[in-house]
């Protein structure tokens, strides 16, 4: 364990903090092979680094290193106000400093697509390889809400204009889930995928949103509030290969999301899921993983 790491009360690989240049802390879990190729991943809105745990073995038979962070104001890591969706790049690299690694690749699954990509964009002589799956695509594009549901319209736009109301609401999500767990874990899986019934809606599953409150409802709020508002970067200029896999059934983040990022990037290519849903990370998490590793 590098000396600028260390366990924190929750101890071992899932809950490690790193203490940044400017005095805040980035927390992420280290897990997946140790001695494999790191991987970045960037954790979906809302939720955190502990997404890692229903990867771990997947990431280790693939030959990954995954190292799996909290974006500021999540789990472990130190609240920020403002930025923008570029900014995280600035951390990831100092991680990347203190675990010695020169190169790594980058992982955004649904609302942590926008951040993966921004820091292969940033990072050019860093990020060798980004994966996406069941990504967010851009939002300042005229047809970004086409086929979506009109909660999430609502909730997108709240995101957009009135931040503030965006912690309230997930600050009421946050007291559901802690009050009734095995409803809300129903409730969840419903949304997700109503067409999916072997979906095991266990308050354990929770575990990673819980996390994402630790310190309140801000930085959830602040997560979605940046991926919903133009992001800051080109997509044309990211350097790296992009690899892209989505569910012909997802409906928490249309197929179309990806289907731009593929045709927007320099070197893209989507994989479609058949019958796929927006959990496909999880339920194909194999198959991705060996994918990404042959590059």
């Amino acid at each position: 364990m590098p000396e600028t790491s260390m366990a924190t009360e929750d101890t071992g690989r899932f809950s490690l903090t790193h203490a940044l240049s400017d005095g805040r802390r980035l927390g992420y879990a280290d897990t997946g092979l140790p001695s494999g190729r790191p991987l970045v991943f960037f954790h979906g809105t809302p939720s955190s680094r502990l997404d890692a745990e229903w990867l771990d073995d997947a990431a280790a038979r693939a030959g990954w290193r995954l190292l799996a962070i909290d974006r500021p104001g999540i789990g472990l890591s130190s609240p920020v106000h403002g930025g923008a969706v570029p900014d995280l790049a600035a951390d990831v690299a100092e991680l990347l400093d203190a675990l010695d690694l020169d190169v790594a690749g980058v992982l955004g699954y649904s609302g942590g697509a926008p951040f993966a990509l921004a820091t292969a964009h940033e990072l050019p002589d860093r990020v060798d390889l980004v994966g996406v799956v069941s990504g967010w695509g851009p939002p300042d594009r005229s047809d970004a809400y086409v086929d979506v549901a009109t909660i999430e319209r609502l909730s997108d736009a709240i995101a957009r204009h009135v931040p503030v109301l965006t912690r309230a609401m997930f600050a009421a999500v946050n007291t559901s889930l802690r009050l009734a767990p095995t409803t809300s874990a129903r409730l969840l899986a419903r949304r997700l995928e109503g067409e999916a019934p072997e979906l095991d809606p266990t308050p354990e599953a929770l575990h990673p949103v819980l996390e994402a409150f630790r310190q309140g409802s801000a930085g959830a709020a602040r997560d979605l509030h940046l991926i919903v508002r133009p992001w800051g970067f080109a997509l044309d200029e990211i350097t790296a290969p992009v690899r892209l896999w989505h569910g012909d059934r997802d409906h928490e983040v249309p197929l179309h999301h990806s289907e731009y990022v593929a045709g927007a990037v320099r070197d893209g290519h989507l994989e479609v899921i058949e019958g796929g849903d927006h959990l496909a990370l999880y339920r194909h998490a194999d198959e991705i993983f060996s994918s990404l590793a042959g590059g």
